[in-house]
């Protein structure tokens, strides 16, 4: 359902209908991948503030602690 809602909620204007499908498809599925690693960073930020430690929050991710740490570092102003 989230897939679908998402697909449907790309903003058409944001498209140029000149391009080639297989081109529009592709900036489709980038904006959709934005959007999802906008969302897994703020989730990452959420659960590192509830206290939960790099290397579980990097497990239900799937990726290393360290990459946590830096997106955590990437993500704090200053």
């Amino acid at each position: 359902f989230a897939r679908l809602a998402d697909l449907l909620l790309q903003s058409a204007g944001a498209i140029d209908e000149d391009q080639p499908a297989a081109l529009v498809r592709v900036q489709a599925r980038a904006a959709t991948l934005n959007r999802a690693d906008d969302a897994l960073r703020d989730s990452i930020a959420v659960a590192a503030a509830e206290g939960h430690s790099l290397r579980r929050i990097g497990a239900a991710a799937g990726i290393s602690h360290e990459r946590v740490r830096q997106l955590l570092r990437d993500q704090t102003p200053g």
